[in-house]
């Protein structure tokens, strides 16, 4: 019997896992092995894999191998992982709902948590009693005292604590192993208190863990057909029980995936379905006489939950950025874990997993025979040192001589890497050194003409600022540009002017903020249509090209265009944009691909292609302190990438931008705000405000709370510590529409503990509010756009939503310098 894992997606389905063990089954048998069984938990893509693979699976159930010709010929069973997933289920069943046990519907988790005894306190939080401690422990509405006596009420509440921890009675992990663990071991001590109902599922529990793990009741290892007896025992009671829930409660208006008092209906089939295939499986082996040669359980996967538990340490969302960075650090744990011939590495000589596995056979052979008899892992190999002792100065010569061998190889290997294919999303890249870049059909590029690919179920529609490389504006018969200092530079000094547009889906505006001085405000009803598309031109940095977002906006009988080229993160603006609430129907509404019928707004877009703008110019933008500049009307629609490829589209013509423009009611325009700037020279008077040097250049401040400071936050004179660093900064609270500056810092009794807190002034000084120390560094980054011009704020980049795992890898893979080979496929 073979088991294999397979890696689930974050969309697999049954098909592509039946897909997967068809193949593994075709390849096993070439080699002259047989794969007959898939276990995995009960999800519903692994049942729909086992149905698929039985129904391409139709030979003789007990066929002697020999006779078998064909993979397809070979028996197929299916079951569950019992140890990693059925034992567990088993608990997760029994916890917050009533339960039919031994005649009566009880509530195991309220039994458990009243015989454990849980203190009561203000907060409400879920505090146990100290074991040993039965004063707050009820068995129903008696008191665990008065029904066992002061002294075996002590004695059995110290061993009943011991079993009934915080992640038993409060579990945070509803499919933990080791509350399943320790429930399955609580059996007598409930039946010493009369607890026969709750007794008995945790006997259930304990039965089935030793069933899993394939030994008795003493912990003794048991063979495959004396633990199948014990699997048909268990299944004996599943079966008795099932049939008392449905005749004895009202199974009426119930839910499909589960009967009233009972299990799930998933978890009972699949301990029946484990049944049948060991029953198959041994048939099978006797008939081709290898029941020696069984173990006494079906596979289950407890080597894969110990790399899911390492992966998750690496990082608990298993982003494939982060994984990857660590990939050899998990590749040197899961070897030690699976080499029995070592137990831990040093760091003595060469010292590392790595140089030290290269033993002798005879060194490896006796740590084996080491494990056997011990069952400990504590032989340790020698490190390089000890064995160049140990070979002496001939081995050293030898080793002298590994250079040139691996120079040779390296040499090979780099000519054979030259031409390298590899496989990303939809992309195919072929790809040689030392050449331009080519462009493949990335999403973000099929996103072009068709957004919705970048909608995502589930996103907030929240808004996300992002800074802008180059902005036009068309009014009317006028133009401008304003373009950042330095466009795409891979580095952007402090100071220099910049260029953002945020989103507010509370005032339904879109702003573009022009170096903190100027701000362009266009509500979201005025945007008619939008448009996008890549520039021209492009670099290592944006394989994919760097994007141009158009807005059409219409305005009293006028158009005007906003197209803002986007500096950085050019995927993950997009996304926002395809799911930001008051704009994403806007930007679906708008698109047309080759042999659609385009939509009222693409028209729009297409006429504005053609005529330009339409009316005479209301704004002056070269007034304006930002640096505007005129360019012709040409010019900026040129730039308008979205327009151009939407008007390249070979559809219906438009009719006239004049005739097309009647039809939408006049809004608001682009609208300039003067912000009002806070310099240093008007907080000279601002309490605790620190004064600053001449000539000391920007006020650097690092967003989080440092080790000093959280110390600082529990001593009365605390506050002069804090308020050098924060006092002065501008804070925003989104959750409760709150925003200002922090003024000072003042002692607070009335909190737990007491502590030192922030006073925070609304900007128009008419409000003043009180926030916990800890809250200021996410409040202060979040006003990011709104500090003082000398404040510069360092901190760690925030998880971005529409940063989706991958697209890292995906830029580094798109980034290298390719191009396709001239063959048929190049442009697939």
């Amino acid at each position: 019997e073979i088991c294999l894992g397979v890696v689930p997606l974050n969309e697999e389905t049954g098909k592509i896992i039946a897909n997967v063990f068809l193949e593994l089954r075709r390849l096993c048998f070439e080699k002259g092995s047989w794969l007959i069984f898939a276990g995995g938990d009960g999800a519903s893509p692994n049942r729909d894999a086992w149905k698929i693979i039985k129904g391409k699976s139709s030979g003789d159930k007990t066929p002697l191998f020999e006779n078998v010709k064909k993979a397809e010929e070979l028996p197929f069973w299916s079951g569950s992982d019992m140890d990693q997933h059925d034992t567990k289920g088993l608990k997760r069943d029994f916890w917050g709902d009533w339960i039919l046990a031994k005649g009566q519907q009880i509530r195991f988790d309220i039994l458990l948590t009243r015989l454990r005894g849980i203190v009561p306190t203000e907060n409400g939080e879920v505090t146990l009693s100290e074991p040993g401690d039965p004063t707050y422990s009820r068995v129903d509405d008696v008191s665990l005292t008065d029904k066992l006596g002061e002294q075996r009420a002590k004695e059995f509440h110290q061993e009943f604590a011991d079993l009934a921890t915080m992640e038993v009675v409060d579990p945070k992990d509803s499919m933990a192993s080791k509350p399943a663990h320790l429930c399955g071991k609580m059996g007598d001590l409930f039946r010493e208190v009369g607890l026969d109902g709750a007794a008995w599922l945790c006997d259930l529990i304990a039965k089935s863990e030793r069933v899993a793990r394939g030994v008795d009741a003493k912990g003794d290892k048991v063979t495959f057909e004396e633990n199948l007896r014990n699997l048909r025992a268990f299944n004996a009671e599943l079966r008795a029980w099932h049939k008392e829930c449905e005749e004895n409660i009202d199974q009426r208006a119930r839910g499909a995936q589960r009967y009233r008092g009972f299990i799930s209906e998933v978890l009972y089939e699949l301990y029946l379905m484990n049944e049948e295939a060991m029953t198959g499986i041994l048939a099978l082996m006797k008939k081709n006489k290898m029941t020696d040669e069984l173990r006494s359980t079906l596979p289950f996967s407890a080597s894969n939950e110990t790399m899911h538990s390492i992966l998750r340490g690496v990082d608990k969302h298993l982003r494939i950025s982060k994984v990857a960075r660590h990939l050899g650090k998990i590749l040197l744990a899961a070897s030690i874990l699976q080499d029995r011939a070592r137990s831990w590495t040093f760091n003595r000589g060469v010292g590392t997993y790595r140089n030290t596995i290269d033993e002798s056979p005879e060194s490896r052979r006796a740590a084996l025979a080491d494990f056997e008899e011990t069952e400990e892992r504590a032989f340790v190999l020698k490190t390089q040192t000890e064995r160049d002792k140990d070979h002496g100065v001939a081995r050293r010569a030898r080793v002298g001589e590994a250079p040139k061998i691996l120079t040779k190889i390296a040499a090979a290997t780099n000519v054979t890497v030259k031409n390298f294919k590899l496989t990303f999303r939809d992309a195919w890249v072929r790809a040689k050194y030392g050449r331009k870049a080519s462009k493949g059909r990335s999403i973000l590029e099929m996103a072009m003409a068709a957004p919705h690919l970048l909608k995502r179920e589930g996103a907030s529609g929240n808004g996300q600022a992002f800074p802008v490389a180059r902005a036009f504006i068309v009014d009317g018969d006028a133009a401008w540009e304003l373009v950042h200092s330095k466009p795409h530079a891979a580095i952007q000094k402090v100071g220099t002017p910049t260029i953002k547009c945020r989103q507010s889906n509370l005032k339904g505006v879109l702003e573009l903020d022009v170096l903190g001085k100027e701000k362009y405000v266009v509500p979201y009803k005025s945007i008619k249509a939008m448009a996008w598309d890549f520039i021209d031109t492009s670099l290592p940095a944006n394989v994919d090209g760097i994007v141009v977002v158009t807005f059409a906006i219409v305005t009293a009988g006028r158009l005007q265009l906003l197209t803002l080229e986007l500096l950085q993160k050019d995927k993950n603006t997009c996304r926002m944009f395809a799911n930001l609430a008051g704009l994403a129907g806007t930007l679906f509404k708008s698109a047309l691909v080759a042999g659609g019928k385009p939509s009222p707004e693409a028209q729009l877009l297409r006429a504005a292609h053609r005529e330009g703008g339409s009316g005479t110019a209301v704004l002056d933008l070269e007034k304006d302190e930002a640096p505007w500049r005129r360019v012709a009307v040409q010019t900026a629609v040129a730039a308008s990438r979205g327009l151009v490829r939407i008007a390249e589209v070979d559809a219906e013509e438009p009719p006239p931008l004049s005739t097309i423009l009647k039809k939408y009611k006049g809004g608001d325009g682009i609208t300039m705000r003067k912000e009002a700037i806070r310099s240093s020279s008007t907080t000279k008077a601002k309490r605790g405000r620190p004064k600053a040097k001449e000539d000391d250049g920007a006020r650097v401040v690092r967003a989080e709370l440092e080790n000093h400071e959280e110390a600082a936050r529990y001593q009365k004179d605390g506050g002069k510590v804090l308020g050098e660093k924060w006092v002065g900064l501008c804070v925003r609270d989104d959750e409760y529409r709150f925003a200002g500056e922090i003024v000072g810092m003042k002692w607070v009794d009335d909190t737990d503990p007491p502590q030192i807190c922030a006073e925070i002034r609304s900007y128009d000084k008419k409000d003043t509010q009180t926030y916990c120390v800890y809250d200021l560094p996410a409040m202060v980054i979040a006003a990011e756009d709104e500090q003082l011009l000398d404040v510069l704020l360092e901190y760690d980049p925030p998880e971005d939503e529409f940063d989706l795992p991958g697209d890292e890898e995906a830029e580094r893979t798109m980034a290298q310098p390719v191009e396709p080979e001239d063959d048929d496929d190049a442009d697939d």
